[in-house]
């Protein structure tokens, strides 16, 4: 019983080591932006924070999240500004300053409208400066998981807010 114990525990410990990185590999890089995003997520516009988190020089997790304004529209001439806070997990995978994106959004649209939760596909090219107080750019596509149904027909037009299908993303590394 001690025996099955003790490799427990080994298998345990060895489970929660990090592994050994070479130090050369590892490519520091800013590890924060802010941005301010056009179009995407359901959103006019938006001022984001993110926070890379690195896995290898090639591979970093970003979490972000912004404040921003989502048009409400109730025919042609009625267009409602709404508070929106949209949020995203992405995996972003390549070299140097340029990665193809990969992940999930979300925008929580503050006011009266059908429905106030978004949730999207995000595909996009993101190029991630080496250095701090460079500019950050990407560009991206998204289309609400609702509206997958929806696309080529009428209805993706016919809705109580504005949807564009990609956004574009410049900001500071820092």
């Amino acid at each position: 019983m001690k025996k099955i114990v003790f490799i427990f525990l080994l298998i345990i410990i060895s489970a929660c080591l990090p592994a050994q990185q070479d130090e050369k590999q590892l490519i520091t890089r800013p590890l924060r932006n802010v941005n301010l995003t056009i179009y995407g997520g359901a959103s006019l516009i938006t001022l984001n924070f993110e926070k890379l988190k690195p896995i290898k020089s090639s591979v970093f997790i970003t979490p972000g999240i912004g404040i921003g304004i989502t048009l409400k529209v109730e025919d042609l001439f009625e267009i409602e500004s709404l508070p929106s806070i949209p949020a995203k997990v992405t995996c972003n995978l390549g070299s140097g300053r340029h990665f193809f994106e990969a992940g999930l959004g979300l925008n929580i649209v503050l006011g009266d409208i059908d429905d106030n939760f978004i949730l999207y596909p995000v595909i996009g090219y993101r190029i991630q400066p080496l250095r701090e107080k460079k500019i950050y750019f990407r560009l991206y596509g998204c289309i609400p998981f609702s509206e997958f149904s929806n696309i080529g027909n009428k209805e993706f037009l016919d809705r109580d807010i504005a949807i564009m299908p990609f956004g574009l993303s410049i900001g500071m590394s820092f």
